[in-house]
């Protein structure tokens, strides 16, 4: 099934399936969620969580990607950002496996698809590759861009 990120878009209805899905992996997190609706959404006053399964999406991905999505890849939080009933954006959380342990990393959008931040919240890298991933500029580097950016 496939579900689209898109706020405005009408809700979409999952088709029913003869059997279940295969399972994957546990979702990241979103560890921090008070400290990043401060730093990203300052005037959020709440969010909602939605899981989208993003297997109907799988052919996409893989060009997307260069290679096929794991089934841990197969679903994604959503967490929706509001100001009172206002939407402001949304925070997307993500792990992927690093070369020390998992990274865990948490994205903030716009309504519209930018990156409006990013931060890593959890990694197990040695110091200087945890500086170079925590590191300011290069986190900010990404404000602005869409997921179709190269």
């Amino acid at each position: 099934m496939a579900w689209r990120l898109n706020e405005h878009a009408a809700p979409e209805t999952p088709s029913e399936t003869r059997s279940k899905p295969p399972a994957s992996g546990p979702l990241c997190p979103w560890r921090e969620p008070a400290a990043d609706l401060a730093r990203f959404f300052p005037a959020a006053t709440r969010y909602a969580t939605e899981t989208r399964i993003l297997s109907g999406l799988r052919d996409e991905l893989t060009l997307q990607l260069g290679r096929r999505p794991t089934g841990d890849e197969n679903a994604l939080h959503v967490h929706r950002v509001y100001q009172d009933q206002t939407p402001l954006g949304n925070v997307l959380t993500g792990r992927v496996k690093a070369e020390h342990g998992a990274l865990e990393v948490a994205v903030a959008t716009t309504l519209d698809g930018a990156v409006q931040g990013v931060r890593v919240q959890r990694l197990r890298e040695p110091s200087p590759v945890a500086v170079a991933l925590q590191d300011p500029k290069w986190l900010a580097s990404f404000t602005g861009h869409r997921a179709r950016d190269e």
